[in-house]
């Protein structure tokens, strides 16, 4: 049913559960796999960031993604991570276009402009421009 998921994690609850829910659903559907993404939105670094913010922003998103693809990976479900700095929404959407996902899998409501990814305002500019059906965890 579903080749590919993506699922986007900030560390907050509601990305743990949409990363369980994923987990879930690659139990029972068997994709080739799933890619987990966490951005780091253009505003938690902001225009005056030091590169010390900047380098602790990313080793923070590399161990979030680390433990969430073992997390994946101890139930025999492929797992491939990708971080990125960008606009959150725009970055889920077109990281779904380009690896031709089946279905997204987003929080509710992530971490805040400082957290990483901001869900709420993100989960519905995804619902709205993802080109694949999106599943939105609480």
């Amino acid at each position: 049913m579903y080749r590919k998921i993506l699922v986007a994690v900030d560390g907050s609850s509601y990305s743990q559960k949409a990363l369980e829910t994923s987990r879930e659903l690659a139990l029972k559907t068997d994709p080739e796999v799933v890619i987990v993404v966490h951005i780091i939105e253009n505003t938690a670094l902001g225009v005056h960031a030091s590169p010390d913010i900047h380098q602790r922003l990313f080793a923070e998103g590399h161990k979030l993604l680390e433990s969430s693809a073992k997390v994946l990976e101890q139930d025999g479900i492929k797992a491939a991570t990708v971080i990125k700095h960008d606009d959150a929404a725009k970055a889920i959407v077109s990281l779904a276009i380009e690896n031709d996902v089946d279905l997204i899998v987003i929080g509710s409501r992530g971490l805040g402009r400082f957290g990483g990814l901001m869900l709420g305002s993100v989960s519905d500019k995804v619902l709205h421009f993802a080109r694949c059906s999106v599943l939105v965890a609480r």
